[in-house]
């Protein structure tokens, strides 16, 4: 079963923004998730402008709080709470090479991919082992 996973660009201008959803248009249909773009309070995964003072004031107030936090910078800035980090400019390349890791081995939300054909049936409860 594929699983629905958005990314959202917090702090990106609009060009920057508008290749990365094309990349998640073009290469978002992997293997085990497919991946669109979404509002920063609904992402699963938000890429962060760290060269944005703004955005990262954003983060350090807690409103990505409970996401995957990937900080982007050219000045190899971080901020609060980032689990990765890419280099800016971001590179179709490095989205896609990091949309390829999660999706091979990372902790999604369960909430199937609404076109996956061979979507299982949802349990009420997790099987225990």
């Amino acid at each position: 079963m594929k699983t629905a996973a958005t990314l959202h660009c917090h702090g990106f201008n609009e060009h920057d923004r508008t290749v990365i959803k094309s990349v998640l248009l073009s290469f978002g249909n992997l293997p085990h998730s497919v991946w669109s773009y979404a509002e920063a309070e609904l992402a699963d995964l938000v890429l962060v402008d760290c060269d944005n003072l703004l955005a990262v004031r954003d983060v350090a107030r807690g409103r990505i709080h409970g996401k995957h936090v990937v900080a982007c910078s050219a000045r190899g800035a971080s901020c609060d709470g980032a689990q990765q980090q890419l280099d800016k400019p971001v590179r179709p390349r490095h989205v896609i090479d990091l949309l390829l890791a999660l999706d091979a081995g990372a902790d999604f939300p369960s909430h199937p991919a609404a076109n996956d054909a061979a979507a299982e049936p949802m349990m009420m409860f997790p099987a225990m082992f």
